[in-house]
């Protein structure tokens, strides 16, 4: 469900509002006003997963970057990541000058963590989990090898927003959440991220470096704060704040129906031979129903059939370009050969061509049961109901 779907009059009374204070959008001159649109949002935030620290910035790759930054990750330093995943997480470690490894797949959720002995090194630095469509899932041998190491692993959360994780881990300092919101994303403030994290320090270090390097003490001004380190600007502006609490309150209010439903969903295309691929312990956001075919040339015809009748079928599997790394041979040969062999890309590429996700867009949820449901009864009686797309 992407944000956008829930825009409404809400949203543009929230933007007239903050006009109307003064028009000031950026969130340290807010403060000339005694509020700030970001910093009710980041509690917000905090409050719906009872996080400890919170730092809204410009872009869910801007939060990647503050929490590689605030690890201390850099130059000749290694970062654990699955094959399976948006891009932005390996373009944020490349950024910061670090080597991604890649991890092959156990499902479309979970790396395989027999493949992590290999990939570990002296120059492990840190491990990202990228949690895609709608699920998180962190299994817990993943977890316990990193957290025996030490490791720190941080969780990319673009695409599940509003799943559940555990409690404790919103306590953890080896464990930081990165949030986008997007356009595309289940809370849209048309550009933005957030980044949380439990420890004081890996948030100093994190707000600092997003605010061009400014210490940020209490009570000063802007020219008159010290700087802590180099920095940059990835601050996110009050009107992204605005629209992330109107946007906030929405998902929350929608968030119980739309999980049940998405369960529902997947239940009913489990009838249809469609094994359900999500594993048992993972929490979902209600954005997709996701179901794995016998092969890719059902999960074409498949895909073929929903888009024609007006579902849109996202990311898998015809997203694979942007969301796996088998594709990506454009960020140079020794990213991808070191650490992922031929025979492993050839099983997740194989993997991931006969998966389908649906995108379930709020207020067609029940044209989407239908669609599914008649789809279903083609399939078990052995009818095709495809048009040409």
């Amino acid at each position: 469900m992407p944000g956008y779907d829930l825009f409404d009059r809400r949203e543009m009374e929230s933007l007239q509002r903050l006009f109307e204070e003064g028009g000031l959008l950026n969130r340290y001159a807010a403060q000339l006003r005694g509020r700030s649109y970001v910093e009710s949002f980041e509690a917000a935030i905090r409050q719906t997963y009872s996080f400890r620290q919170t730092l809204a910035v410009s872009s869910g790759t801007a939060a990647l970057k503050c929490a590689l930054k605030a690890y201390r990750v850099g130059p000749g330093d290694e970062v654990i990541l699955p094959a399976f995943g948006y891009i932005a997480a390996a373009l944020a470690v490349l950024d910061v000058g670090a080597v991604p490894r890649f991890v092959p797949m156990r499902d479309p959720y979970t790396m395989d963590s027999r493949a992590l002995p290999r990939l570990l090194s002296g120059k492990t630095k840190a491990a990202c989990l990228i949690h895609m469509l709608g699920v998180f899932h962190a299994p817990p041998d993943v977890v316990d090898f990193f957290a025996g190491r030490d490791i720190p692993l941080i969780h990319d959360m673009a695409q599940c927003f509003g799943s559940e994780i555990p409690p404790i881990w919103a306590a953890d300092r080896l464990h930081a959440f990165v949030f986008s919101f997007d356009f595309n994303k289940t809370i849209t403030t048309g550009e933005g991220g957030m980044l949380a994290v439990a420890d004081p320090d890996l948030f100093q270090t994190a707000h600092a470096y997003s605010n061009m390097g400014h210490e940020n003490r209490p009570g000063l001004p802007k020219y008159l704060d010290p700087p802590l380190m180099p920095g940059i600007n990835f601050r996110m502006g009050e009107m992204e704040g605005c629209l992330g609490l109107v946007q906030l309150e929405k998902f929350l209010r929608l968030r119980s129906p739309r999980q049940k439903f998405v369960t529902e969903l997947e239940i009913l295309l489990s009838h249809a031979g469609a094994s359900i691929p999500r594993p048992a312990l993972a929490a979902v956001n209600g954005d997709y129903a996701t179901l794995e075919m016998a092969s890719a040339e059902e999960a074409e015809s498949a895909r073929r059939h929903l888009v024609s009748e007006g579902v849109e079928v996202r990311t898998l599997p015809n997203g694979l370009q942007w969301n796996w790394c088998g594709n990506w041979g454009h960020l140079g040969p020794d990213v991808l050969l070191s650490s992922y062999p031929k025979a492993d890309r050839d099983s997740d590429r194989a993997l991931l061509e006969r998966c389908i996700a649906v995108c379930v867009h709020f207020g067609k949820e029940e044209s989407c049961r239908q669609i599914l449901e008649r789809w279903r009864r083609a399939r078990t009686e052995g009818r095709s109901l495809n048009k040409t797309v």
